[in-house]
């Protein structure tokens, strides 16, 4: 099943919020980072005018900026959120953090389910694979959409680096090595911030990866 991306990036924190859709309909949502009316108005105008359905919001990490939409399409669609639980910590501070740098979002809801291990998800004809990646958060993850080989890795990975750790790299780069890095070199990595990338040219490119093949 062909898998269609279309990245918003929003907010002053210019987040990359990821619509995933096919021709039957059904989207997910991943990391809405909507919090102006006109934000919420160009994720709404793009999931009705193609007349998605969407199934899931699904969330990187629990940073502010990765999140501020989760009330408002929920409230709107009614569909139900994930996040993994090491990471409601970051979910509750969201709002405190926003405050931080000026901006307002609203309230948050409760995550209605919680990723835990490797685990897989499906939802209609989407499949994904969850990576748990500990370092930016200690509950960040990484999304692999395995049919198309996407791979959502938030702030975990940058085009040619790596997302800042809280907990140091050392750890990360372990993970990565071992869940990230044996992904098909196709594989189109959709970072949190920035442009996309692959597994491929991350080999080539990354210092981090390249440490990896060691």
């Amino acid at each position: 099943m062909k898998v269609f991306v279309n990245t918003f990036v929003l907010n002053k924190m210019n987040v990359n919020t990821f619509i995933l859709w096919n021709n039957e309909g059904e989207s997910v949502l991943i990391d809405p980072g909507c919090i102006t009316e006109d934000e919420q108005k160009i994720l709404t105008d793009f999931i009705d005018n193609k007349n998605l359905k969407p199934l899931a919001i699904l969330l990187t990490h629990g940073h502010f900026d990765h999140t501020s939409g989760i009330s408002f399409l929920i409230d709107k669609y009614g569909c139900q959120c994930w996040i993994h639980p090491d990471d409601m910590i970051e979910l509750n501070q969201a709002n405190e953090f926003a405050q931080m740098h000026g901006v307002k979002i609203a309230p948050k809801s409760k995550p209605d389910h919680f990723y835990y291990g490797e685990t897989e998800l499906s939802f209609g004809k989407f499949h994904l694979k969850v990576f748990h990646l500990p370092g930016h958060t200690k509950g960040s993850v990484a999304l692999f959409e395995t049919q198309n080989y996407y791979l959502f890795a938030g702030d975990t990975i940058m085009k040619g680096s790596l997302g800042f750790s809280n907990s140091g790299y050392d750890e990360l780069i372990i993970h990565l090595k071992r869940k990230i890095y044996p992904l098909p070199d196709q594989t189109i990595i959709y970072c949190g911030h920035g442009s996309p990338t692959t597994i491929k040219e991350e080999k080539k490119d990354n210092l981090f990866f390249r440490m990896m093949k060691e």
